[in-house]
């Protein structure tokens, strides 16, 4: 017996001496565009997840603080929660420290009582925002810096997991991959136009697509944008000229986009069009 007590105590010594080393507990976060509709006025919808990185942990109290562009964007609201609210949270709610800046607040009721989070992303919220110049990029950054600095806390409500990927200047945190959600062609802006117009589209996946003017005959007038293109919200501007730089009358003008999928992942060669409709007024 007493060398079972005395393997015991050199077990819990070396124990003490070199504990575990444990996976470090890191998040991932990132904005998923589910809605653009790239008009002055629309409405852009943005899905922000969240996911383990390394082990996983449970959600406690946390702050998810972003940056976006407020001379393009403007009143951010909450649209739906999806998890991380209600049953052992609080509900979630949105504010806006400052100009240009939002913040998702999650906040757990009782210690060691939070949801997991894995290692695969989960949505946390939907949140819409009022589009004020469509022309303007979006720069959406998840914010890392103080004030108002993204801050997550596992269910112990004591110990802050790490974000994963922090940007080498530890200004601003952008994590994940800013994504249409589907193929789509928007109004122009603005409309009616002179002397010029922008033309926004969607792609969720890389594509080979053709953006087309043509006159209320059905006559073509110029080819604006061709070739393969990488997924994201592209935008292009139009000058009222025809293919020979020639200004064009005013009227009545269309503009077609044309899109072939490339992704074996999806339909081969699946294909999709949609036709718009602009007045130049001179």
């Amino acid at each position: 017996m007493s060398r079972f007590i005395r393997s015991l105590t050199v077990l819990v010594f070396t124990l003490l001496l070199f504990p575990a080393v444990l996976p470090a507990q890191q998040y991932d976060l990132r904005f998923v565009v589910t809605q653009n509709e790239g008009f002055v006025g629309g409405t852009l919808r943005l899905t922000l997840q969240v996911r383990a990185i390394g082990s996983h942990f449970a959600m406690g109290t946390g702050n998810l603080v972003f940056d976006f562009n407020p001379a393009g964007l403007q009143s951010p609201s909450l649209v739906t929660a999806h998890n991380f609210s209600g049953g052992p949270y609080h509900p979630l709610s949105l504010t806006e420290p400052s100009a240009g800046r939002a913040s998702l607040n999650i906040e757990l009721v009782a210690p060691d009582s939070g949801a997991s989070v894995s290692d695969d992303f989960v949505d946390v919220a939907t949140v819409a925002m009022v589009i004020d110049n469509p022309t303007l990029p979006l720069n959406l950054l998840w914010r890392n810096s103080r004030p108002n600095r993204t801050v997550v806390f596992d269910d112990d409500l004591l110990t802050e997991i790490s974000p994963a990927n922090p940007e080498g200047d530890g200004e601003k945190l952008e994590v994940g991959v800013v994504l249409p959600a589907e193929f789509s062609l928007a109004p122009n802006y603005p409309n009616p136009f002179n002397p010029e117009t922008h033309i926004r589209y969607q792609l969720p996946q890389t594509a080979g697509i053709r953006l087309t003017i043509f006159n209320a005959l059905g006559q073509q007038v110029r080819i604006l944008a061709e070739g393969v293109q990488a997924a994201g919200v592209k935008t292009v501007r139009w000058d009222g000229q025809d293919g020979s730089g020639r200004p064009v009358a005013s009227g009545v003008y269309f503009y077609r986009l044309e899109i072939e999928t490339f992704d074996a992942m999806v339909t081969p060669g699946a294909r999709f069009s949609q036709t718009r409709k602009m007045l130049l007024v001179r």
